[in-house]
């Protein structure tokens, strides 16, 4: 995960898995464009994430922040899994 733009607070993610049900990721951590990333691990187990929702708060009302989403498919799952941006 990368911000750019403005700091926000991540409240939490909740991943979705197809046919698995989902995933809640409480954080409660602010994140600053500057950090590299936010790196989270999630549990393989046989699922294909098919979304992930982002609750967050931005701290400035100036701009508005940029989340930025990256994935790394790992051999187990098939070539249908894909990460993109949201």
């Amino acid at each position: 995960m990368r911000i750019s733009g403005e700091a926000i607070f991540l409240d939490r993610l909740v991943v979705h898995f197809d046919r698995k049900g989902s995933l809640v990721i409480t954080v409660s951590s602010r994140i600053s464009p500057e950090e590299k990333s936010y790196i989270i691990e999630l549990p393989v187990e046989g699922r294909v994430l098919q979304s992930v929702e982002v609750w967050y708060y931005k701290e400035s009302w100036g701009h508005t922040p940029r989340v930025s989403l990256y994935g790394v498919r790992t051999p187990e799952l098939d070539s249908k899994s894909t990460a993109r941006e949201q």
